[in-house]
């Protein structure tokens, strides 16, 4: 599966249910905001979205707390991003 390396400066933020990254880029879904209500006890999971053509688009998060890579994938295409928090 392709996937997107070049390094995004930006900013994850969770507060409550809802994570929030924000970035300058202007690259599809590059900056949202996501419930986490979904995901497991242990943190994993996957939580869906929509973007502004109605098609789905996922971001996915490993088991764990605190600062931890996840990754956004598409329904329409087979790209996935890593996002890594800085610590």
């Amino acid at each position: 599966m392709p996937e997107w390396t070049h390094p995004t400066d930006g900013q994850a933020e969770i507060k409550g249910d809802t994570l929030t990254f924000s970035t300058a880029s202007r690259a599809p879904n590059s900056s949202f905001a996501v419930d986490l209500k979904a995901l497991q006890p242990d943190g994993s999971g996957r939580v869906v979205s929509k973007d502004n053509k109605n098609r789905e688009w996922y971001v996915t998060l490993d088991p764990g707390s605190g600062a931890r890579p996840f990754h956004v994938t598409y329904s329409y295409n087979a790209c996935r991003r890593v996002y890594m928090p800085k610590t």
